[in-house]
């Protein structure tokens, strides 16, 4: 089994000049483009121990890049607690912070059989998780969530369930998910934005994953907005 190694790339990010690795070395390097992908995801073969792929993801960063990546992720070694082990190594010597700042999306319970489903093309198959819901709840995600606690729905409100625009650039691992919530006159104002949802349907449907927000965001009259963009890593 392969050891795939994902970095978070910062934004701006200076690189210099591009990758420069010993073209016999049995490694796939692929979207090592921190200036267009939101993320850099090195592959090495299953022979390699811990400490050899540790050594090559460092070596294969710093000629990629000069600065420290936004956060990493190991998976798919053999023992997972080797996986631990080669993220902790990388941590320490690229400076990468222990806890990452940002939120995480949760698929969940749900999303996953969504996910199955979609994938392979079962007749229960459903319609694309593009709609995205708010709601002021700062309650963290749990996997059998099935929906959006607290989730806005005030009619004719700006800040209701809505679909938004996908985007994907071939052969990336990422797309995202782009819509601008506008605050109206039918909305209950102030509010505090504190999670969102993205479901298979305009209304009810599959709770796919959800994630809080940090920082929320508070919209205090009607015209104030929450531009949201979502990236999702497959």
């Amino acid at each position: 089994m392969s050891t795939v190694v994902t970095f978070g790339n910062l934004a701006p990010i200076q690189t210099k000049g591009g990758l420069n690795v010993d073209p016999d070395a049995q490694l796939d390097y692929t979207e090592l483009d921190p200036l267009e992908n939101n993320t850099t995801v090195m592959v090495f073969p299953e022979e390699l121990d811990h400490m050899q792929i540790a050594d090559n993801a460092e070596t294969a960063w710093r000629y990629h890049s000069t600065q420290a990546p936004g956060w990493v992720m190991v998976e798919s070694v053999a023992e997972s607690h080797e996986a631990e082990v080669v993220e902790q190594i990388l941590r320490e010597r690229l400076g990468i912070p222990d806890s990452d700042p940002g939120p995480k999306m949760l698929l969940t319970t749900a999303g996953k059989d969504f996910v199955m489903k979609q994938m392979a093309g079962a007749a229960s198959a459903t319609a694309v998780a593009k709609w995205v819901a708010l709601t002021a709840n700062t309650t963290t995600p749990v996997v059998g969530d099935t929906t959006l606690t607290g989730e806005i729905t005030t009619g004719g409100g700006g800040l209701v369930r809505a679909a938004t625009t996908y985007a994907h650039t071939g052969g990336a691992s990422t797309y995202t998910l782009t819509n601008t919530f506008t605050a109206n006159g039918s909305d209950s104002l102030p509010v505090t934005i504190g999670k969102v949802g993205a479901f298979d349907a305009a209304s009810s449907g599959t709770l796919v994953f959800s994630t809080l927000l940090t920082p929320t965001a508070t919209l205090s009259a009607s015209g104030d907005n929450l531009p949201l963009t979502w990236t999702v890593t497959i």
